[in-house]
């Protein structure tokens, strides 16, 4: 069956202003360090951490920050055009070009992480099967998916937000609204640089799928038990439905040894 996948262009050919969108889209700058941080905490947690592959990582928010930590880090992602901004900024980092739905890495890694929902972009359940099998299969030790808490949504929004660098002022004009269980978002992005005031605008959208614990752990199998499920970038933060911003659910292969610091 042809996958069903509807990414914004700010993973594609728009990658270079990933971090402008991070920063209005979430509300705070830099807080790719917080998220490093916690990944450091997790994967504290056992010795046998030395590989990972960050899946879907676009330009290296995260997986560049672990390589500077001493780990070997593989970053995988469709964009070519995210990969190699990614190279361009830490020549260490190795790169696999390929979508989720069509893995063809036959290489094992200690961990795998899957940040800032990007598995939600996966609508189909038959994509949604070969991407867990195929992390199940090829992660010896910890997984780590982070997601957007959607209970927290309301089922139709719209509002503006704003970020800045030292060459662009970027407003983002967001609209989202639920169809049954997908969430339809549109984005109209306005570009105004600093030095000439010229102005551009540009219109994107992405449809996500968020998935609960309880199918997270069916997809997982039962080789898989959640060792934490928290709410934030906190280890102390566990997860609640109601108030959380994020879900976020670390899984450990039960053939391990059984991990004591996550709760």
């Amino acid at each position: 069956m042809k996958s069903t996948l509807i990414e914004p262009r700010i993973h594609d050919d728009l990658a270079e202003f990933y971090t402008l969108w991070r920063d209005a889209c979430l509300g705070k700058k830099a807080s790719e360090s917080e998220e490093v941080k916690f990944l450091l905490d997790i994967f504290a947690s056992s010795s046998k951490i030395k590989t990972i592959i960050d899946l879907g990582g676009s330009a290296g928010i995260h997986a560049i920050p672990l390589v500077k930590h001493g780990f070997d880090v593989t970053l995988l992602d469709k964009s070519k055009i995210a990969l190699n901004i990614a190279k361009r900024s830490c020549s260490q980092l190795k790169l696999v070009n390929e979508s989720f739905e069509a893995i063809n890495l036959n290489q094992n890694f200690d961990s795998s992480i899957c940040m800032m929902s990007s598995h939600t972009y996966l609508l189909d359940n038959i994509d949604r099967e070969l991407f867990y099998d195929w992390v199940k299969k090829y992660t010896n030790d910890l997984v780590v998916f982070d997601q957007l808490n959607i209970h927290r949504l309301p089922k139709s929004y719209s509002d503006n937000c704003q970020a800045e660098d030292r060459h662009f002022l970027f407003n983002v004009l967001r609209e989202w609204h639920f169809e049954e269980d997908l969430l339809h978002t549109s984005f109209v992005y306005e570009f105004i640089d600093k030095a000439s005031e010229a102005t551009k605008i540009i219109n994107d959208a992405q449809v996500q799928r968020f998935l609960s614990i309880e199918e997270l752990i069916k997809y997982m199998g039962k080789q898989w038990r959640v060792v934490a499920l928290l709410g934030d970038f906190n280890l102390k933060q566990a997860f609640d439905q109601e108030n959380s911003p994020r879900m976020i659910a670390v899984f450990k292969r039960v053939s391990s040894k059984q991990t004591q610091i996550l709760t």
